[in-house]
């Protein structure tokens, strides 16, 4: 694990002279043009709390509740109970839970899945996802013939297990083992895309879940521009005219991909993105997570434990208003 004494940073800011791109539709005392106006000015302001080290030591995933507003679920990866922990926004633990069924072999990453609008128009209940995609027994190339993947509907408030079993999915690749951390659904095709991480660059893969049990095989989309250790990846709520933001994490940067209506969220991850230097992230101990909140202007980052105090910090930043 990387580990820092030094003290948190700066805000974020852009890199370079770049600004983010105006979604269509945007008025011109929107934050996105506010943004273009003022292209160097910080885009993003912190704060950070501590979290309780026993409970989430080593978080490797976190979302946030779009049912329970104010609420995150967050998971540990190898070595951990095959729990999830859920959080407030503030750092304060609150439950934790599990379903029959659940296995942590590498846990590495958590998503939501939107509930699609049922037949009388209602939306259906979200779910979340559980990826178990870690593979860094060898420094070299994984070995990991199989990964699964977890789909457990959003529970009520209580400890201890759901009343849900989970729907799972193996997934092979179709060029060999990889190691990933970094997963994303994508709302406009259902499938998943998932990006891994020690592969120079990294690479894009795209896979349709039956969440039968059986397996199936993710294909091969593109590299990931020059980008490699990717650790967390995040798709935004969708704004007003449609679009979103898919966020990828690596240790010291933030990459934000433009995700037009109706565009798929593969052939989204092959443009340009915005850097977005993380100052406030380059000190965090090993951060591997990051999260949109559901009003689609806030972000939150939960490290794992560092030397200093020992106590994984929970980093909120929220558009610059």
């Amino acid at each position: 694990m990387l580990r820092s004494a030094f003290s948190w940073c700066a805000l974020f800011v852009f890199c370079g002279t770049a600004a983010l791109a105006q979604p269509q539709g945007a008025s011109d005392d929107s934050l996105w043009a506010r943004q273009l106006r003022e292209p160097r000015a910080p885009l993003m302001r912190q704060e950070r709390n501590a979290v309780d080290v026993s409970r989430v030591p080593e978080c490797s995933g976190l979302v946030a509740s779009r049912r329970y507003p104010g609420r995150l679920y967050a998971n540990n990866d190898h070595g951990n109970p095959p729990l999830l922990h859920c959080l407030d926004t503030a750092g304060n633990y609150i439950a934790a839970f599990t379903a029959p069924g659940l296995t942590n072999h590498d846990w590495e990453e958590l998503a939501l899945l939107e509930g699609r609008p049922q037949a009388d128009g209602t939306p259906a209940p979200d779910s979340l996802l559980i990826a178990d995609i870690g593979d860094n027994l060898r420094p070299d190339r994984g070995v990991r013939h199989h990964i699964r993947l977890y789909r457990l509907p959003e529970p009520a408030w209580v400890s201890g297990p759901t009343p849900h079993l989970p729907d799972s999915q193996h997934v092979q690749y179709a060029d060999g083992p990889r190691d990933a951390e970094a997963i994303l659904p994508d709302p406009a095709t259902g499938e998943l895309i998932l990006i891994t991480k020690r592969d120079a660059p990294s690479r894009i893969y795209r896979l349709r879940p039956r969440w039968d049990g059986g397996t199936v095989t993710a294909q091969f989309v593109g590299l990931l521009g020059k980008t490699t250790f990717v650790t967390a990846a995040s798709l935004s709520p969708a704004l007003p005219d449609g679009r979103r933001w898919a966020l990828v994490r690596t240790l010291d940067e933030l990459l934000l991909f433009a995700v037009a209506p109706g565009q798929s969220l593969s052939q989204a991850l092959l443009q340009a993105p915005q850097v977005l230097e993380a100052h406030a992230m380059k000190y965090e101990a090993q951060g591997e997570s990051i999260a949109w909140a559901p009003d689609g202007s806030t972000l939150y980052s939960l490290s794992e434990e560092n030397e200093l105090d020992r106590k994984p910090r929970l980093i909120r930043l929220t558009w610059r208003r």
